[in-house]
């Protein structure tokens, strides 16, 4: 059989894409090499509702996400809920809600303070940020605000996102970042998320594919892109030549560089993005830990942020109290090749050093998560490194993560989803 489109990758933007081709009319097969579809999206089960194995979220202002959700009839299982936000800081956390609890931070000084001020009203009426592209963040932040600012509040925020690559990103993303995150209101961010969790929105699509005569198969490994005169011709996996019009590549980049039948100039081209990995470590517990949704560390650990995602979400959809502890570690950590008992233990006598009094029994259960191509480092010079949706090859079209800028999530993952919608529909 000879399919119009095989799209690699069973993530979000893959889902999308597969979704709205075979809605269309044409034969789409989705071939994702894990069990599960989702990507990052990916969810297990708790004693109640499903949680993804990474956290995650929506912004008042994902309106794709919005969108789709309306589209699938599922805006209904979708609310609005108050975050909250804490600074950890010497066995002490900080209120940072709002702007207004902001006075009461006492890391920083009135002089840093104001500062600060003037720093975040500097951001949000800058324009043309391309001069700031080839300008490492860190640098200058410091320079505009200080180093003592930086070290007691910009800091934690870089590395509880980036981890060890915190001072290789550009100044050109860290601004762009702040505005889009930046409402200018002064009530506590509001957050969103679906009853049931994100894995319904996974589902959902699977489900509207595979009722417009779609095909997924999953655990499928691609051994081989099948290219003849510079037209991509289908794909072989388990063997067997699968023929199609279109090859829609949404892996990540590193996985895609592997194929040696790509032209070598593109393979190195696509090499040079540079992701990070993730670690997430789920704990259930038998208390509550913090009174924050999300708690930024300041004081120095292996853990960069600490998300109760039981205060942001009702205890009683998962019987247990839902701690991520996110790790964004170097490739030559041990916590990449070390056994996933190994990683809890250190994760968790790291917990240990800010939470004293929390003891081993208090766990009732934990789940570890580890991804090498968790997210994209946005580097100096990324924008102009920036990796387009066409490839040297003809009906070869990419499309994913590193489409989002300058954020990383569901809604980048959809609209990157309709950027390779525009150009195989014309």
């Amino acid at each position: 059989m000879k399919y119009n489109f095989i799209i690699l990758g069973g993530g979000i933007t893959g889902l999308f894409v597969g979704y709205k081709l075979s809605e269309r009319g044409k034969k789409v097969l989705i071939i994702e090499k894990s069990k599960d579809l989702g990507g990052l999206l990916g969810s297990i089960q708790t004693k109640g509702d499903p949680i993804e194995k990474y956290y995650h979220h929506v912004f008042v202002n994902d309106k794709n996400f919005l969108e789709l959700i309306k589209e699938l009839k599922i805006n209904d299982k979708f609310n609005w809920f108050e975050s909250s936000l804490g600074f950890y800081n010497k066995g002490k956390i900080y209120d940072l809600s709002t702007p207004f609890h902001f006075v009461w931070f006492k890391p920083l000084n009135i002089i840093e303070k104001l500062r600060f001020g003037l720093f975040t009203l500097k951001i949000k009426l800058m324009k043309n940020l391309d001069r700031l592209d080839d300008k490492i963040a860190e640098d200058w932040i410091i320079e505009n605000v200080g180093r003592d600012v930086y070290e007691k509040f910009f800091h934690p925020l870089l590395k509880s996102k980036y981890g060890g690559n915190s001072d290789k990103v550009s100044a050109a993303w860290f601004i762009e970042r702040i505005k889009l995150r930046t409402t200018g209101g002064i009530s506590r961010e509001k957050l969103g998320y679906m009853n049931g969790g994100f894995n319904l929105l996974v589902k959902i699509l699977e489900k509207k594919i595979l009722e417009n005569d779609g095909k997924i198969l999953r655990e499928k490994n691609i051994s081989k892109l099948i290219i003849k005169n510079n037209l991509i011709q289908g794909v072989i996996f388990d063997g067997k030549r699968i023929k199609s019009d279109y090859v829609i590549s949404t892996i990540p980049l590193p996985e895609l560089a592997k194929f040696k039948e790509l032209p070598e100039d593109f393979r190195k081209k696509v090499s040079k993005i540079k992701y990070q990995g993730a670690i997430c470590l789920i704990l259930g517990l038998d208390r509550q830990l913090t009174d924050f949704y999300w708690t930024n560390i300041i004081d120095e650990s292996s853990i960069g942020a600490l998300i109760e995602h039981t205060n942001f979400q009702p205890l009683e959809k998962y019987n247990d109290n839902i701690i991520y502890l996110a790790s964004y570690p170097d490739f030559e950590s041990e916590v990449w090749s070390i056994s996933e008992k190994k990683v809890f233990e250190k994760y968790f006598d790291e917990l240990k050093k800010l939470f004293p009094d929390l003891k081993r029994k208090n766990v009732k259960w934990w789940k570890l998560s580890r991804d090498k191509n968790a997210g994209l480092v946005y580097e100096t010079g990324y924008r102009k490194k920036r990796i387009r949706n066409k490839t040297p090859i003809n009906n070869l079209i990419i499309g994913g993560m590193f489409n989002g800028y300058p954020e990383r999530s569901i809604e980048s993952s959809i609209s990157a989803g309709k950027d390779i919608l525009k150009l195989v529909e014309g």
